[in-house]
C-alpha cells in the first residue's frame, strides 16, 4: 500500500473549493484542514504525490507535519514570586479579559476552574468537547485562574474567561496541523491573550499562523522550554510574534 504523509501546504492565495477538489480528486488525498487564518491547508496524500503538490502553481511552501509536546510544570509558587499578590491587592483579577488555552484540554467540571470556561473544541478527536485526558491543561488553568475561595492555590487572574483549544493528546503530544487549527480557533473567538505551555521544532506554517494571529490583535504567551544549553528557546516562543516566558530558580 502507498505510504501516507500529512503535509502542511502554503499557497500564494487563499485556497478554496478548486484546491480542495485538486487534493481529493486528482491526488486521491484528504483535506484535513483548510485554514482561514492563513492561506494554507493540511492534507493527507500518498508519498508518491509529494512532487505534484510541490509543483502546483499556487503552492509556495510545503513541509511535513510535525509534533510538539507540552512542557513540564510544577507547583504555583510562581504566582507569588511574580508579584501576583500586588495586582490582587490593587483589585486586579483579570475581569473582562478573554484567555485562550492551547493545551491538552480542560477538566471544566473541576470546582477550581469551572467558573472560567466559555467553551472550546477538541482538534485531536474532532469534536466540541475539549475535556482534558492528560492533566497538563487543567493544571495550567489553575495557575492562570484558580478560584479565590481560600482553599488550595489562587490563580494569577481568577476573574478571566477562557476558550479552550485541545491540540494535545493524552500522552501530551500534538501535531502541528492540529495546533495551527488551535491558533486559528482562539483567534476567531477573539481571545485577548493565549497561553501556550508547549514547544517543538520549528515549522514555517505554524509561524505564519502565529504571525497572522498577532496581526489580528492576539497576544501569545509561550513557554521558552528551559533548554538554554540545548538549542535555546523553543518554538513557538522563539517567533517574533510571541512572548517567551522561562523559569526562575526558587531561592528558598
Amino acid at each position: 500500500a502507498d505510504e501516507k504523509i500529512t503535509l502542511l501546504v502554503n499557497f500564494h492565495t487563499q485556497p478554496g473549493a478548486a484546491e480542495e477538489a485538486w487534493v481529493e480528486n486528482q491526488l486521491g488525498g484528504l483535506v484535513k484542514y483548510n485554514y482561514q487564518l492563513i492561506p494554507a491547508m493540511a492534507i493527507v496524500v500518498s508519498t508518491d504525490q509529494i512532487g505534484a503538490v510541490v509543483e502546483h502553481p499556487n503552492v509556495s511552501v510545503v513541509e511535513e507535519d510535525g509534533v510538539a509536546y507540552v512542557d513540564d510544570i510544577n507547583n504555583t509558587w510562581g504566582v507569588k514570586e511574580i508579584g501576583g499578590g500586588l495586582a490582587h491587592n490593587l483589585g486586579q483579577f483579570g475581569a473582562g479579559v478573554t484567555v485562550g488555552l492551547i493545551d491538552t484540554g480542560l477538566d471544566y467540571t473541576h470546582p477550581e476552574v469551572a467558573h472560567v470556561y466559555l467553551g472550546g473544541y477538541d482538534f485531536v478527536n474532532d469534536d466540541a468537547d475539549p475535556m482534558d485526558d492528560h492533566f497538563h491543561g487543567t493544571h495550567v488553568t489553575g495557575t492562570i485562574a484558580a478560584l479565590r475561595d481560600n482553599t488550595g492555590v489562587v490563580g494569577v487572574a481568577p476573574d478571566i474567561q477562557m476558550w479552550v483549544a485541545k491540540g494535545f493528546n493524552a500522552a501530551g503530544s500534538g501535531d502541528y496541523s492540529d495546533l495551527i487549527a488551535c491558533v486559528e480557533f482562539v483567534s476567531l473567538q477573539g481571545c485577548d491573550v493565549v497561553n501556550n505551555s508547549w514547544g517543538g521544532g520549528g515549522s514555517y506554517t505554524l509561524r505564519m499562523a502565529f504571525e497572522a494571529s498577532q496581526a489580528a490583535g492576539v497576544i501569545h504567551i509561550c513557554a521558552s522550554g528551559n533548554n538554554f544549553s540545548l538549542g535555546g528557546v523553543s518554538a513557538p516562543a522563539r517567533y517574533d510574534s510571541t512572548y517567551a516566558v522561562g523559569a526562575m530558580e526558587s531561592l528558598f
